[in-house]
């Protein structure tokens, strides 16, 4: 029986660099449920570090060489702009986009449909299914002012009835 035991026990070359192998692996195993999880991970990874990368050198910047207030309140403001910038690009250029997970609640979607002046039932209708639908189309308009919101809903209703029109011919 000591034979059998000191046998298992006994490790050869080929199994040492079998277990060198998996452990060096063992990593994305324990660490991520699936690739697509490793993935997106790490891309939030990158962009938390280029945003607050870039934030603190703005910063940095804007109190170090700015003494005047007005100027350094004037300048944090386009340092916000651009940031929001910067962000857009990071979103195209990493595949960040919006992937469905976020959804805006359907109180808030009528709640800015129905601060849309002389918006009809129906047109109010079919513009939740879209914004319901698309988060990037809500966000997009509640940037717009007030004035242009009406145009830019209908705009978007009759792109997607003559989409719908299209299919069917």
């Amino acid at each position: 029986m000591a034979d059998e035991l000191s046998d298992a026990c006994s490790c050869t070359n080929e199994d040492d660099d079998r277990a060198r192998r998996k452990r060096r692996r063992s990593w994305a195993v324990c660490s991520y449920a699936n690739e697509e999880e490793r993935v997106r991970i790490m891309r939030k990874r990158r962009k938390v570090i280029v945003m607050t990368c870039f934030v603190a050198f703005v910063a940095v910047t804007i109190y170090r060489f700015i003494e005047d207030d007005d100027a350094r309140a004037h300048l944090m403001e386009k340092a916000l702009d651009l940031l929001d910038a910067v962000q857009v690009w990071m979103e195209r250029e990493l595949g960040l986009k919006n992937t469905g997970s976020e959804e805006v609640p359907a109180a808030q979607i009528l709640a800015a449909l129905e601060e849309i002046p002389e918006l009809g039932e129906d047109d109010m209708s079919d513009a939740y299914d879209i914004f319901a639908s698309d988060v990037r189309k809500f966000r997009a308009l509640m940037g717009l002012p007030m004035d242009l919101r009406r145009k830019w809903v209908l705009m978007q209703i009759r792109k997607i009835q003559s989409e719908v029109a299209d299919q069917h011919c």
